[in-house]
């Protein structure tokens, strides 16, 4: 066998290298197209999450919010978030984690040891994820992410990381946004009795985030 693949290998070299391209390209394309939301990719059926995971869940959102309020980081209910807020003045009764959108420029403005350690004395963990450009924050079972977006050269705002750099194309499809979303004085939604920035123009974010189905409401397998 192993002789058989070098002899094909030796001969049709070039036709070997191109299949094996196509193959690549046909792979990194198929990845870069299609969106990965939670609700494709979960394997989760549960309707209505736990009692005791949303209180630890809403705690947690509360504390992360008294800190990126103290260190003047604007925070913005984003992705799942986004629709809990405008839906249910909270988290969607199926979510299991928080998403905010934070500003790179602000970011780079703070003291991080400082910053992190608000979230270590409340006793948060917070783990930065260079792959994603983003500090997840866990408690317990509860979890959330803070996504970093920053502005680019097209008047958009999009993820910062590696992730967002490898696959341009995905990130571009379903994670960017024209940057006057973001643009300040933000407006504001209830959400878990305070209010929460929210990105301008209503759900015209979503169009972008979910370009296929932002106008409904969708629901995890099985519910």
């Amino acid at each position: 066998m192993y002789r058989l693949v070098l002899n094909c290998w030796r001969k049709n070299k070039p036709l070997f290298l191109c299949g094996l391209f196509s193959v690549a390209f046909f792979i990194f394309y198929s990845l870069n197209v299609q969106g990965w939301h939670w609700y494709k990719m979960a394997k989760q059926e549960v309707c209505e999450t736990p009692d005791n995971y949303m209180n630890e869940l809403k705690s947690l959102f509360r504390d992360a919010h008294v800190i990126l309020t103290k260190f003047g980081l604007t925070h913005v209910l984003i992705y799942g978030s986004l629709f809990g807020a405008m839906r249910f003045g909270g988290p969607l009764p199926w979510d299991n984690d928080f998403d905010l959108a934070i500003l790179s420029e602000e970011v780079a403005q703070i003291d991080e040891s400082k910053f992190l350690q608000e979230f270590y004395d409340r006793g948060i963990k917070v783990v930065y994820r260079h792959w994603k450009g983003e500090y997840v924050i866990s408690r317990n079972k509860a979890h959330g992410d803070l996504m970093i977006f920053s502005e680019t050269w097209f008047g958009d705002r999009g993820r910062t990381g590696i992730e967002p750099w490898v696959f341009f194309i995905h990130f571009r499809n379903f994670h960017q946004a024209p940057a006057r979303l973001f643009e300040k004085p933000l407006p504001k939604l209830p959400f878990l009795g305070m209010n929460i920035s929210v990105p301008r123009e209503g759900m015209e974010i979503q169009r972008h985030f979910y370009p296929n189905d932002w106008w409904k409401e969708v629901k995890p397998k099985g519910c």
